[in-house]
Formats: structure tokens, C-alpha cells, sequence
């Protein structure tokens, strides 16, 4: 049983930590409450992985969810450290279930005689969080509900703030993001918040009704109905599901279905799930996964998700396009656009090097030869050696179609998901080259450049005036300073130009459009278009001029 107060619980998680080889967190001058303090453990001890897992482990709740957020973060890790995280289990002896019957009524103010027909008293399964029992509502009707355990929610709020402390104290000692580039303080924010939606059981339910709304229309696909009268935000009541456990083979083969048809269609799931809803489970192991009467699959646990916006679906589709044509320049920029960043120190002429190396191990490679989860491995070390960062959500999709796929392959060995993936990619790059789709980008980019325009010599006078009086510094030779300012004149010229001209172009596609769609008829119209052409002529022989003109620089 973990200690209860704060500073009891301080002392339990770094004496457990140093026991394990992490006693590099707590020399004596950072020690804050006085007393014992712990030598530095041996480098090799720091470096093995099953030391961490075994920490996490004794840690207990907290620290080994946390520890199972980290899994989904290779960009972070080494494989190694990756695989044995994947290995922490939350699986503990069972409440007693006067506790949870109390924690039931508590929660949902009646006795449990008058809330369920029946209530088995033998969970299904029982997790440091939560502990499922199935139950029978009134009308008849099977379901389970998702009970949280007593005290685990303050147990968790105080062992997040030591993980808190721990974190500013790393940094503090061994200036992490100096030498690796991660912000750890910000690593324990960004995990915490992951967790506390975890502990959030109403956050849950609203997650089943989304992917219950985006799979109506798909009979392969079940989600199970949430029962809303005994919901609440640490009771989670849903209907029940009979079926068997996706990758027990033998009971699949032995009921008549084909495991090939059942990787299909989880694959699918997932597909629909990327490339047309932008709102997936991001935990889609093979427990949260069944196989129904009629091979329909059956998908619970909705606490961890992910969401796609438009914007990241199409640049990785751009992605996939250029490491298919093998464009090392064209992978770092929707990269690049993925959100995938670096610091300071990321040298971007060796980045697009290791990327060439990396495309050239695959040259000739067709996309059915293609191993998505070897070259996401190799991408993923590519982005590591260089330090540079996932955004959460990409990283959650990445290890989403690696776990799909490695259940695929277990089921199919000649299972490739970019063979599945085809139609859904052609349907995406068919809906961004939609003309309705064209148009209302190109007003939206015809308003931007409108208002950099308009906003542009603001900001300029405001820069100038900084420069003026001293306010901003630039890293050049005092010899150098009256080149620079013509320098930046210059590029600013040019800027001008550029803006000019891109907003004339877009309003130039807008009146050909509607010209096309009117029929053409419109005098005015007409007039408009060629003179615009003449002004974006004009301006791109300014443009010329302006350039030889400064080649001096």
C-alpha cells in the first residue's frame, strides 16, 4: 500500500528509484526534506531498461500508467526501452466488493439491488484503476460497468505532483533538455493530462458515442451503447459483448471465420478511422478487440484517442506520396509541416542526408513489398539521432498502425495494410482536389495574403523603429550594419512583390472559376481576367529587373 501523505510518498518513490538505479535524482543537495540520501548508481544500472520497468512497477498505479503512456512515444525512447515498457501491467488483486458495491451506490445514489437485476460479484477483470463487473439492467439487458477504485483518483493527483517535482528536479540537476533537447517538466505535464482524462469515466462515454456516430453506417463494426443512467464521471456502465478475443486463432478458425478477413477488416477500422473521421482509438491491443457472431469486430476501452485534423491528414498523405517517390527534400517538409521539429542544435544538411540514406534501403521497393512497420522503425531511430519531437497525436497514430498492423500479420502472414489502404488513399486525394474544396482554400488564402498586406507595413514600421532605438538586436559586425539594413530593404521589396503577386494570381483562379461556371457570358468578368494578366506580367518583369539589379548585394 503506497503512503497517503505527501511527504511520506516523496520519500517512498525516490528511495524506490534509487534502489533501481536512479538515485542520480536525489543527491543531498537537492534531497528537500533532509535525511538519508543515496549514492550514484552505476552507469550500466541507469541504462538497462527492465530496471525502469521494475521501478514503474513498484511505483505502483501512477507511475506505471505513465509508464505505458512513455510506450507510445518512440520518438523518445530506443526500442528497447519502448518494448519493455510494453511489458507494465496494471493488472492487481480485486477489490473487495463490499468497496465497490459501496463506491457503486455511492456514485449513483440507490443500492445496487434497485439499480441492476443482477450483479456478479466476481469481476471480470480488475486493473489499478478500475475493476469491470458484469451486471443485468432492468428490461433484461447485459452489460458490465467500469467501477473506479476508492482513493485511486487521490492517489493518483498526489503521485502526479511528486512526478511534477522529480521532473523540475531533473532538469534542475542533470539539464536534460541541454543535452537530449527533452523538456522533461513538459513530458510529465503532457503525460499527466493523458492520465487525468484517463481517471475522467464521462470523457469515455462521450468517446464510445463519437466512434458509435462515425461507425452507424459500417455493419462490420460495433461499439458498444453506453448507459447513460449509470454513468458518471468514476462509473462507466456499457452494454456487454459476447464474442472471442481477435487473436485467439484456434477459436476463430475453429467458429468458421477467416483470420485474413478479420485482419482486413480491423484494418479498416482503423483506415475510416484515419483517413475519413480524424477521431481514433488509440489503443486498439488485441484485448480491446472482438470478434462477434457474424465476424463483426467489437472495439471497448475508448480512454486513450487521437484526433487527425485536415490539415495533418493531407500532409500525410503528401508524406506517403514523397517517401513512395523517395524525395528526401519533400519528406522533411511535410515532416516539417507534421509538426515534427527540432531544436537549435538539429542540422538540417545532415537530416536530409540520413533521409537519402534511408530512402535509398528502399529503392525498387513496390508498396506491396513494403514493411510499413520496418520503415516506420527506421524513421523513427532517423528521428531520434537527430532529436527531433512528435507531436502527441502523430505519435499515438504511429504506434496505432503498428499495433494494427502486427495483429494483421498474425493473423495474415502476407498481411500489408497499404494494400488495404489504397482505396481509402485515393478516395482522400480525390476529396482534396474536389473543385468545391479548391475554391474555398483559395478564398481563404486570398483573405491571409489580404491581411498580410494590409498588416505588413504596421508591422515594418514597428520592426524599423525597434532598430531605431536600439530594441532589437542583431548578431552582425558594427561594419556590417548599414549592408544589413539595405539587405533587409531589399528582402523586403521582395516581399512585397511576392504578396502583390500571390494575391493577384488567387484572384485571378477565383475569376476564372466562375467564369467557367457562369458560362462564360460575362463581359466584365472578361475585362477583370486580362487585365490582371497584364498587372501579374508587369510585375513579374519588375520582379526580374529588381533581382539583377540587387545580384550585387
Amino acid at each position: 500500500m503506497p503512503a497517503t501523505t505527501p511527504r511520506a510518498r516523496y520519500r517512498e518513490v525516490l528511495q524506490i528509484l534509487a534502489r533501481h538505479g536512479f538515485g542520480f535524482v536525489v543527491r543531498p543537495r537537492v534531497w528537500p526534506f533532509g535525511g538519508d540520501s543515496y549514492d550514484a548508481p552505476e552507469a550500466e544500472a541507469i541504462r538497462r531498461p527492465a530496471e525502469l520497468r521494475q521501478a514503474l512497477e513498484e511505483l505502483g498505479t501512477t507511475f506505471i500508467k505513465l509508464g505505458q503512456i512513455l510506450s507510445t512515444r518512440p520518438d523518445l525512447l530506443p526500442p528497447a526501452y519502448i518494448a519493455e515498457l510494453q511489458k507494465l501491467q496494471d493488472a492487481v488483486p480485486a477489490a473487495p466488493t463490499a468497496l465497490i458495491t459501496e463506491r457503486i451506490e455511492e456514485q449513483l445514489r440507490r443500492p445496487v439491488d434497485a439499480l441492476f437485476t443482477a450483479f456478479d460479484p466476481v469481476p471480470l477483470a480488475a486493473a489499478s484503476i478500475g475493476q469491470v463487473h458484469a451486471v443485468t439492467l432492468p428490461g433484461g439487458i447485459d452489460a458490465v460497468v467500469k467501477v473506479q477504485r476508492p482513493g485511486v483518483r487521490e492517489q493518483v493527483m498526489l503521485d502526479l505532483r511528486i512526478a511534477t517535482r522529480i521532473a523540475h528536479l531533473m532538469e534542475t540537476r542533470l539539464k536534460i533538455e541541454e543535452r537530449t533537447g527533452i523538456d522533461v517538466p513538459a513530458l510529465v505535464d503532457e503525460f499527466a493530462w493523458t492520465l487525468r482524462n484517463e481517471l475522467d469515466y464521462l470523457r469515455e462515454a462521450k468517446n464510445a458515442e463519437v466512434f458509435q456516430r462515425n461507425f452507424a453506417n459500417n455493419p462490420h463494426v460495433r461499439v458498444p451503447a453506453i448507459c447513460w443512467e449509470y454513468t458518471t464521471t468514476q462509473i462507466i456502465t456499457m452494454e456487454r459483448m459476447h464474442g472471442l478475443r481477435i487473436d485467439d486463432l484456434p477459436a476463430l478458425e475453429a467458429a468458421g471465420y477467416s483470420p485474413a478477413r478479420i485482419a482486413e477488416q480491423s484494418a479498416r477500422i482503423v483506415l475510416q478511422e484515419v483517413f475519413e473521421d480524424g477521431f481514433f482509438h488509440a489503443d486498439l491491443h488485441p484485448g480491446n478487440l472482438f470478434v462477434l457472431d457474424g465476424g463483426v469486430i467489437g472495439a471497448i476501452d475508448f480512454g486513450m484517442v487521437g484526433t487527425i485534423d485536415e490539415a495533418m491528414r493531407t500532409n500525410l498523405l503528401f508524406l506517403l506520396l514523397a517517401i513512395v517517390e523517395q524525395d528526401a527534400d519533400r519528406i522533411a517538409r511535410y515532416l516539417y509541416r507534421l509538426g515534427v521539429v527540432g531544436g537549435a542544435q538539429t542540422n538540417h544538411a545532415l537530416l536530409l542526408r540520413d533521409i537519402r540514406r534511408l530512402m535509398a534501403q528502399y529503392y525498387g521497393v513496390t508498396l506491396e513489398e513494403l514493411d510499413v512497420t520496418t520503415l516506420l522503425t527506421d524513421l523513427l531511430a532517423l528521428v531520434r539521432r537527430h532529436r527531433l519531437r512528435l507531436p502527441p497525436d502523430l505519435a499515438l497514430l504511429m504506434k496505432m498502425l503498428v499495433m494494427i498492423e502486427g495483429l494483421g500479420r498474425r493473423l495474415d502472414p502476407t498481411f500489408n495494410i497499404l494494400a488495404v489502404a489504397q482505396p481509402f488513399g485515393q478516395e482522400a486525394i480525390a476529396r482534396l482536389l474536389a473543385p468545391e474544396r479548391l475554391l474555398r482554400q483559395a478564398r481563404q488564402a486570398a483573405i491571409q495574403y489580404g491581411e498580410m498586406a494590409m498588416e505588413f507595413p504596421g508591422r515594418l514600421d514597428h520592426l524599423l523603429t525597434q532598430l531605431e532605438q536600439g530594441e532589437l538586436v542583431l548578431r552582425a559586425a558594427q561594419h556590417a550594419t548599414g549592408r544589413a539594413v539595405y539587405a533587409l530593404h531589399v528582402i523586403t521589396n521582395r516581399l512585397i512583390q511576392a504578396i502583390a503577386s500571390a494575391t493577384i494570381l488567387i484572384s485571378l483562379v477565383l475569376i476564372f472559376i466562375t467564369m467557367r461556371r457562369e458560362g462564360g457570358g460575362d463581359t466584365a468578368l472578361h475585362v477583370v481576367f486580362f487585365v490582371g494578366i497584364g498587372v501579374a506580367v508587369v510585375l513579374a518583369i519588375w520582379s526580374v529587373i529588381s533581382f539583377l539589379r540587387s545580384r550585387r548585394l
